[in-house]
């Protein structure tokens, strides 16, 4: 689960980031229905957000469930855009790193990573962290995408050279099981999830073209404005109307 690959600055993207990956919570829909099995609510919940962003999940959590919600994210740029943009009494936005949680043993309830396990430098000492810091038997909830399972990703059709920057930076299901395994973590569920990006693909490639994805990010201005060209075409076509489906994974380890 290394790579060589060039990471993003955060920071630089923070100021555009919602636009190009924000959702109002409707579309997020399907998400609250499959957490909502496994998440504890109200008081009682105390969810850590591990590579927080802007706020989105953390709201989420707080919107749908009642939880409290700490939001540990290591851009500076990324935290002042959720406080500004997300506050909620119930949500705290803190630095920190997957493998440096500044919360103390034994106080949270679940732990939420949405597209970050890919980030991690060091997978095996996030895996250690997150056990000393959540109760013995909560989840930990794993949203990604998983190399080996990015059918649902629609922007990949139209951005080819994209895929293989995908098979390097992104882990399969069995590597992160396994990562975390020494922790003492086991594998639970895989889920996949969907949830509606766009009304239709002309707005689809409004979000899109703000190139707010870590992955977009490394593809070269031609491959990219190649990609943006296909994508145009079929919001020209027939099926510009259709709402755009994305399926991520959901992996529970507890």
């Amino acid at each position: 689960m290394t790579s060589a690959m060039t990471r993003s600055d955060y920071d630089e993207m923070a100021a555009r980031y919602d636009e190009g990956r924000a959702l109002p919570l409707d579309r997020l829909e399907g998400w609250r229905r499959a957490l909502a099995g496994v998440l504890s609510t109200g008081d009682s919940a105390r969810i850590v957000d591990v590579g927080s962003g802007t706020g989105l999940w953390a709201m989420a959590f707080a919107t749908w469930f009642g939880a409290r919600v700490v939001g540990v994210e290591p851009s500076a740029g990324m935290r002042h855009q959720a406080a500004e943009k997300r506050p909620h009494p119930r949500v705290a936005y803190v630095a920190g790193r997957g493998d440096a949680i500044p919360l103390a043993g034994d106080s949270c309830s679940a732990a939420w990573l949405s597209t970050v396990v890919h980030h991690f430098r060091d997978p095996e000492a996030a895996a250690l962290e997150l056990r000393r810091v959540l109760h013995p038997d909560a989840p930990v909830l794993i949203r990604e995408g998983f190399t080996g399972r990015t059918d649902g990703i629609p922007w990949l059709r139209y951005f080819p050279e994209a895929l293989a920057i995908t098979e390097q930076l992104w882990p399969t299901v069995d590597d992160v099981v396994a990562a975390f395994a020494p922790a003492g973590f086991r594998f639970e569920a895989l889920e996949p999830v969907a949830q509606i990006t766009a009304r239709n693909r002309h707005e689809y490639a409004d979000l899109v073209r703000v190139r707010a994805d870590s992955t977009l990010v490394q593809l070269t201005d031609p491959e990219f404005s190649a990609g943006m060209e296909r994508l145009e075409h079929d919001a020209a076509g027939p099926s510009g109307d259709e709402p755009v489906i994305s399926t991520l994974d959901l992996l529970v380890l507890r």
